[in-house]
């Protein structure tokens, strides 16, 4: 029987509390250094802060929580080798992995192999695709394909017809391009350049001129936040003047600052969290955003929030929402780490919709993302600042 949120968080003070030494062991890896930190240390500040709130709680209805946590550095080896480490030397139940699509996509033959459930932290859609392939790995992330679709529909309401497309040269900005190309079929839009610059590069200017050269109506630049920064300032100081659009890649603060003035007028699809003050009264999603925005600037500082962080809080949430389900169809044998892995694995299907800091979560047997439109806004930058632009 498939539950919803309500009944999920009833059964946290119905079920009688064990006395059993029982251990939920998450496995938890990010890129907390790097090149993606700036993605990474919200994630990693988000898992600190949750096993601090299980630690004073008490766990979750009589069992214990433990979070491990272990760096990927950003870097594909170290991910593979954090995960194999979580799942043979620390005996998880559950591994929650990875910050970056290639380092997400690197994981997916280690813990299917395992026969642990994987919540990635990343966007491209092939981490989860095809489900039947993919058995164990859900994700809390909106999909490339999710938000170049919300890009696509603000070109064509705003009469934009030709673009040029800026993207990492790795799976993240392949995957871009490809959802790109297919978003765009059947529409007037046309890409009219496509240029790749590496994740760590300092100087973008070939790229850019070689782009801008086409003339298009608007710009996408589908990387990170210090990437996308040294594009977005390229292009301002080229002269560049028509739209620009970058991925929800940049949902950090910090982005704001390495971007400067350039980022005026910028446009991008982003998770509502971003702009929870400006989401109505009747958001389901905006208590559960402001709640944990309160919850983590209170401990980390203000302004100091993002999405990334949000990610992590909404893939731990689902694993606790998945555990309750678990014991409510039946005791868990906490001496027999497969049966619990499969379990919660099920569990994630079964539970039914949560409201996470994300979006509306409905994973499914053929839907381990489980997300619709309500986790998307179209945000502008105005002033150093996010504002919903729809």
């Amino acid at each position: 029987m498939r539950r919803t949120l309500p009944t999920l968080l009833a059964l946290a003070v119905l079920l009688a509390p064990t006395a059993l030494a029982q251990t939920l062991r998450i496995g938890a890896a990010a890129a907390a250094t790097g090149a993606a930190s700036a993605l990474g240390e919200p994630e990693a500040n988000t898992f600190r802060m949750l096993q601090e709130q299980y630690d004073a709680a008490g766990g979750i209805n009589g069992v214990r929580v433990e979070i491990v946590f272990l760096d990927t550095a950003s870097d594909t080896a170290q991910a593979v080798t954090n995960v194999n480490r979580l799942i043979q030397e620390e005996d998880v139940h559950v591994v929650i992995c990875c910050t970056i699509s290639a380092n997400s996509l690197a994981i997916i033959d280690t813990v299917q192999e395992a026969g642990v459930p994987n919540i990635s932290l990343a966007a491209a859609a092939e981490i989860i695709e095809p489900v039947d392939e993919r058995y164990w790995v859900f994700k809390t992330p909106q999909t490339d394909r999710l938000m170049i679709g919300g890009i696509v529909q603000d070109m064509v309401r705003s009469g934009l017809r030709t673009l040029a497309f800026l993207g990492i040269d790795d799976a993240y900005g392949e995957g871009g391009l490809n959802e790109l190309n297919a978003a765009i079929a059947g529409t007037d839009i046309q890409v009219v350049a496509v240029e790749r610059y590496g994740r760590s590069d300092t100087n973008v200017t070939a790229q850019v001129l070689s782009a801008i050269r086409s003339n298009p109506d608007a710009v996408l630049i589908w990387g990170v936040v210090r990437d996308t920064a040294l594009v977005v300032e390229e292009l301002a100081n080229r002269g560049y003047e028509g739209q620009v659009y970058v991925s929800h890649g940049v949902g950090n603060p910090s982005f704001l600052e390495l971007a400067g003035d350039a980022a005026n007028g910028v446009r991008l699809p982003i998770g509502p969290m971003i702009v929870v003050d400006e989401l109505t009264d009747d958001n389901e999603i905006k208590p559960v955003a402001q709640a944990y925005v309160e919850q983590y600037e209170a401990q980390f500082g203000a302004g100091t929030a993002s999405t990334f962080g949000g990610h992590a809080w909404d893939a731990v949430k689902a694993v606790e929402l998945a555990l309750l389900h678990a014991m409510e169809q039946g005791e868990l044998d906490w001496g027999d780490t497969a049966s619990v892995r499969k379990a919660l694995r099920d569990a994630l299907e079964e539970m039914g919709p949560f409201v996470g800091v994300g979006g509306v979560f409905d994973y499914t047997a053929g839907d381990h993302l489980g997300l619709d439109e309500r986790a998307l806004v179209i945000v502008e930058i105005r002033d150093g600042n996010w504002t919903l632009a729809r």
